[in-house]
């Protein structure tokens, strides 16, 4: 009985594991931006999969590659998430499912950057002002004049910049703990029904 009642018990555990460990989700969005002339920025910005209103919080990864003559280095430059600058001003950038957007028609100053910290300092920056480039628009450079900057003027109130996002599975460590811990348990109930020898 005690054995039966113990095995129900690890049973239950695992199944809470099992039910508890559903993914959280990640969405993977492409930037592929062309200047002209030579001039683009391509990569990725992935998110935690918050749909509306994004916060610097809400982006989780991003790689860009910067092609242009208007960097702080040489051409093309790639940098990405680990140990750089992440911010977002305001409520302009939103996401759906499949692109991120922003309203460049907000009355106050909105932004998002996307900055490398070592070195010259090259960035991807959003504003509706002229915060980080030279006017409202989407610029990637290394200063905030024309010869240290690509931009492209936008004051539409959803532009895209980043779109076909696409669902990746992303595993919560909790949630394998718990299925860890049904399974060392029913591993505990099964040595335990074995019956030891007497010598």
């Amino acid at each position: 009985m005690k054995t039966m009642m113990r095995t129900a018990a690890v049973g239950a555990m695992w199944l809470m594991a099992v039910l508890s460990a559903g993914p959280a989700r990640a969405i993977v969005y492409n930037v592929n931006t062309d200047f002209g002339g030579g001039a683009s920025v391509t990569g990725y910005i992935e998110t935690d999969d918050t749909l509306g209103i994004l916060a610097a919080g809400n982006i989780t990864d991003w790689s860009l590659t910067l092609t242009s003559a208007n960097l702080g280095s040489g051409s093309p430059f790639s940098f990405s998430y680990a140990g750089n600058r992440t911010e977002i001003g305001g409520t302009a950038v939103t996401a759906t499912a499949t692109e991120l957007l922003f309203d460049f028609t907000a009355p106050t100053q909105q932004y998002i950057i996307l900055q490398n910290q070592s070195g010259p300092g090259n960035f991807l920056c959003l504003v509706n002002t002229t915060g980080c480039g030279v006017g409202s628009g989407l610029s990637i450079g290394f200063g905030t004049v024309s010869t240290e900057a690509e931009h492209l003027a936008i004051t539409s109130d959803s532009y895209v910049f980043a779109s076909t996002g696409t669902s990746v599975a992303v595993p919560e460590p909790g949630a394998l703990a718990v299925l860890g811990a049904g399974l060392f348990g029913l591993g505990i109930s099964r040595r335990a029904r074995t019956p030891r020898r007497i010598a």
